[in-house]
């Protein structure tokens, strides 16, 4: 018996300190203001719409201007294809110097002979003043178009 007594008193510990939690009342809460994280350099956002040409769609983003270094931080594309054409490839690069990130397209659904594809992906990539920054897909069918965003910050060399 007496050890079923300290598994009252535990329970009565438990519920006690449960209750001090719910005494706290929101005025005793101090929340902070989000703070806007500061951007190391000047930001960088690009967009553009590439027709495939058959199967493959590219088409040049950014130029790196004199002096700078571009960060490539995000990277997303949107693809309508061809009803029953699937996603190869997208990637985001350059030529010289050559670098190339592939990133994942997934299917998310269909319209009127159309199938959508999207892709985004959180990245650090760094490109040399005078690189162009590129996108690239390949497709097993024909696409219609493929829309491309790319946001970094430009540092001095």
């Amino acid at each position: 018996m007496r050890h079923a007594h300290r598994g009252i008193a535990g329970a009565v510990v438990a519920i006690a300190l449960v209750g001090i939690g719910i005494l706290v009342s929101a005025a005793d809460v101090k929340v902070k203001p989000t703070q806007v994280l500061a951007v190391p350099g000047t930001p960088v956002e690009e967009a553009l719409t590439a027709n495939f040409g058959g199967a493959v769609a590219s088409a040049e983003l950014f130029t790196v201007p004199t002096g700078k270094v571009f960060v490539l931080e995000y990277v997303s594309a949107f693809l309508e294809l061809d009803s029953g054409s699937t996603v190869n490839h997208v990637a985001f690069g350059s030529d010289t110097p050559h670098q190339q990130h592939a990133i994942v397209a997934h299917f998310h659904g269909s319209s009127a002979e159309q199938f959508h594809y999207s892709a985004a992906q959180s990245l650090r990539a760094y490109f040399p003043a005078g690189a162009t920054v590129k996108v690239s897909s390949q497709v097993n069918g024909s696409g219609d178009f493929l829309t491309a965003s790319i946001s970094g910050y430009l540092i001095d060399e």
